[in-house]
């Protein structure tokens, strides 16, 4: 197994996360630290500390840190986590587990469980999975619902043939977000088949102030606006006004305007702005990904410009 982990100038995180990561890995294992083109050396002597490889990426973005992590893999199996997790003792046994149990599933998604910090009606839960029941995902499962890019597990022949994660998404990227729903997505849509197995649990720290959560929740709309127009154009010729106005419902409706009135209602005031913050960032993201072209799965054509790069 190898466990890949992308960082940009977190070391405090990053110690923690590799502490974790260091009591779940067996002799035999590899750790991959793939520095996002951090401002300064910290980040490297962490990595060095808890002897992982350490990769460095010539510009921020999570997708391209992870894909030169994955690129570096040597096993079969390739396991994600962000730096601002820590992984369960199990972690990487309970994936392992999956994989072999389950020899059709390309993938694997986990628990993504909260820490003890100051989460509440006052705040927000930031990417989190909760989800006791373990299932098999499948088309047309939502990819947004089926895991998240802080516990994954891929068979590295299938991150070969997908090309990896698309650059255009996640933080340190003009998407912002979505990184990793995009990857479930195409794999669902090209007819994988993946596992949810809440066994295997990592806890996310929940460190930004609320106004940090709150940019946070922009970016992930700015993430979902891109990826609804990147799944529209993929759609291929056979595209038509009705799909167009599924998507924009599903988008605006469902996943934005329901949301920030069902927190309403429920007295969730900060859940409330939280949805309303994300709608606006999926607005943002429409616009901005109106040019996109997509070619084998991938957006080509918009310019990577730095931007938020913390993962």
């Amino acid at each position: 197994m190898t466990v890949v982990v992308a960082t940009r100038d977190r070391p405090v995180l990053l110690t923690r996360c590799l502490d974790a990561v260091s009591a779940s890995v067996a002799p035999g294992d590899s750790v991959i630290v793939v520095d996002s083109a951090s401002t300064s050396t910290e980040v490297a002597v962490v990595a060095r500390a808890f002897e992982a490889l350490l990769l460095r990426s010539p510009r921020p973005g999570v997708c391209l840190a992870r894909n030169i992590g994955w690129r570096a893999a040597t096993s079969e199996l390739v396991l994600f986590t962000d730096d601002d997790c820590r992984p369960a003792a199990s972690w990487v046994s309970a994936m392992a587990l999956a994989m072999t149990d389950h020899p059709d599933a390309v993938f694997v998604t986990g628990k993504v469980l909260a820490d003890d910090g100051a989460t509440g009606r006052a705040r927000i839960g930031l990417s989190l999975l909760v989800d006791d029941q373990p299932r098999v995902l499948r088309s047309p499962a939502d990819a947004s619902r089926a895991g998240h890019g802080a516990n994954m597990a891929w068979r590295r022949t299938v991150l070969e043939e997908l090309g990896g994660f698309d650059e255009r998404f996640g933080p340190g990227a003009p998407g912002r977000g979505a990184e990793d729903h995009d990857l479930l997505w195409r794999a669902l849509r090209a007819g994988a088949k993946g596992r949810y197995e809440p066994a295997a649990v990592v806890v996310h720290e929940q460190w930004r102030s609320r106004r940090r959560q709150l940019e946070t929740y922009f970016g992930y709309g700015v993430g979902s606006g891109t990826l609804a127009v990147k799944q529209w154009r993929s759609a291929g010729p056979a595209r038509d006004g009705q799909r167009l106005s599924d998507a924009a419902r599903a988008l605006l409706w469902e996943q934005g305007l329901r949301q920030v009135l069902r927190n309403a209602a429920d007295g969730y005031q900060m859940g409330a702005l939280a949805e309303a913050v994300k709608l606006a960032g999926a607005v943002r993201g429409v616009w901005g990904a109106r040019h996109d072209v997509v070619v084998d799965g991938h957006v080509v054509s918009a310019p990577l410009r730095p931007t938020d790069a913390g993962a």
